[in-house]
């Protein structure tokens, strides 16, 4: 009886010694929701992600945003982008429709989201290293040092330059010039070529591949420009360019009407709206060409083709260019 009796105690101890082993405050491995290889080990610390870790990616915003860009917002600097955190996690890390024209690396994206989420720590004191990135070498007191071997000098060549090849860019055309102003002023911020995405409207031959997309965007989605805002009477002049209609063009001033007759008597044979030539009817292509008209009248003197204007005449223009266009503004 004794003997059942110890060991009924021995088996009823071995049960609460394997429980404890398996209690709340010591818990299983499939208890962990981290992964084994995410642990840190014994005495491993976790770096905390401060803004010197983040400097980098907002590097890649510059071409946008900065003093003088279409976005003030200058992420470099920690008070602004630290005041932006809320915009940030909204627009990078939950839409992504930031930055603007591609994608940030996965590693990035949760650099930044740990940094925003973790107090936006600015740069620790003294991130940057006093020592030089390559410091000498010093070899031990004990070791000699060999002398380098002896270089004979050669004749230096000259290395061949680099073949580049010039990407070409299309002109717009001089009557279109009123539309390319529209697009110099409202898009040029970001679409010069530079950024992924972000079509050259500079070069014509690419407007003229993108008409559809610049419908799309300029009129039914209304997305665009992004970084300025056109008028419905500037949305309206695109639409009527890319549905062909004929072009509304600016009228001279009244004040001018002397210098307009007397260029549509001697220019506007050949510069017209359906010549391909700047149309001189068109005082918005006429102010895009102070300087060229100045020079081809009085500098060069090859135009008019049909002849040479009449003095009086030539004085005139010559009043009216010194009025709208001084020599030392152009």
């Amino acid at each position: 009886m004794r003997t059942f009796i110890n060991s009924s105690i021995s088996l009823i101890a071995l049960i609460l010694i394997s429980a404890c082993g398996r209690g709340p405050h010591n818990p299983v491995d499939g208890d962990f929701k981290l992964d084994k290889a995410n642990r840190p080990t014994a005495g491993q610390t976790v770096s905390a992600i401060t803004f010197a870790d983040v400097k980098p990616i907002f590097q890649k915003c510059t071409t946008c945003h900065g003093a003088g860009k279409a976005n003030a917002t200058d992420w470099l600097d920690y008070s602004s982008a630290a005041s932006k955190k809320v915009q940030l996690m909204d627009r990078v890390i939950i839409k992504g429709d930031m930055p603007l024209g591609f994608k940030l690396e996965k590693e990035e994206l949760k650099t930044l989201a740990t940094w925003l989420k973790t107090g936006t720590l600015p740069e620790p004191d003294g991130s940057v290293a006093d020592t030089p990135e390559n410091p000498p070498i010093e070899a031990p007191v004990d070791v000699p040092v060999e002398a380098p071997p002896v270089v004979q000098p050669t004749e230096p060549t000259a290395p061949e330059a680099p073949v580049v090849d010039e990407p070409v860019s299309t002109p717009w055309p001089a009557n279109l010039i009123s539309i390319k102003k529209i697009f110099d002023e409202s898009c040029l911020m970001c679409h010069t070529g530079a950024m992924p995405n972000a079509p050259d409207w500079q070069n014509y031959a690419v407007v003229e591949s993108k008409k559809d997309r610049i419908y799309n965007r300029v009129l039914v989605v209304k997305d665009m420009p992004m970084a300025v805002t056109i008028t419905d009477e500037k949305r309206e002049i695109i639409k009527n360019w890319l549905d062909g209609k004929p072009m509304q063009i600016t009228p001279w001033p009244e004040k001018y009407s002397n210098a307009r007759d007397i260029v549509a008597v001697n220019c506007t044979a050949c510069h017209n709206a359906d010549s391909g030539l700047p149309n001189w009817s068109d005082y918005a292509v006429v102010e895009s060409k102070f300087s060229e008209i100045r020079n081809r009248l009085f500098v060069t003197k090859d135009m008019p083709y049909s002849g040479p204007m009449q003095p009086s005449d030539l004085d005139i223009i010559k009043n009216w260019l010194d009025d709208v266009a001084p020599k030392e503004l152009e």
